[in-house]
């Protein structure tokens, strides 16, 4: 009949059930002197013992050693790569700055002056298509047209009819004005 093998769970138990561990307990209560007479009283050479347990403890020790000396040891990391993720870092903010520049809306930074100031642009931009349109329309004669596009801009950029240019196109509409009432068959 062959015995089975304990698992460590079942040794430890039988350890703790046993008289073993009182017996742990009451050696390690004793001072060093109580020991060597207890030794001395059982027929043993506590300087034998106490001399093994010392080459124990010094192969315990040379393990351990060789242990960690066998372990691969962690590269400190490279303050290249710090500064390379630094940098990045750096850079990718400034990018991110330069696009809220560039366009506020796309991060919902857009305010009210900046709609003002983009609609103010926008307006401006039309009175002055509109006052390029009459130009035209003065060149090929058609008053009418003329006067009514100048008009149409002065009603969006007031400040405009200031200029040189569109000065001398209200005063061609008036001298066509003033030359369609002197016209013979025209209405008094």
């Amino acid at each position: 009949m062959s015995k089975r093998s304990r698992s460590p769970e079942e040794v430890l138990d039988a350890l703790d059930d046993s008289d073993v561990a009182d017996e742990v307990d009451r050696v390690r209560a004793m001072s060093s002197a109580d020991v060597d007479r207890e030794l001395a009283a059982s027929g043993e050479d506590a300087g034998t013992i106490g001399a093994g347990a010392s080459e124990v403890f010094e192969r315990a020790v040379r393990r351990r050693t060789e242990v960690l000396a066998g372990r691969p040891k962690r590269e400190p990391q490279r303050k290249s790569v710090r500064v390379w993720i630094g940098a990045s870092a750096m850079a990718a903010s400034i990018g991110l700055v330069a696009v809220a520049a560039s366009n506020p809306a796309l991060l919902g930074l857009r305010s009210r002056a900046w709609d003002t100031a983009a609609k103010a642009r926008a307006v401006a931009e039309r009175a002055r298509t509109l006052r390029e349109r009459a130009s035209e329309a003065c060149e090929k004669r058609l008053i009418v047209e003329c006067e009514a596009a100048l008009d149409e801009a002065r009603a969006l950029d007031p400040g405009g009819e200031r200029s040189d240019e569109v000065r001398a196109l209200r005063q061609r509409i008036g001298a066509a004005a003033g030359a369609h009432s002197n016209a013979p068959g025209a209405d008094p």
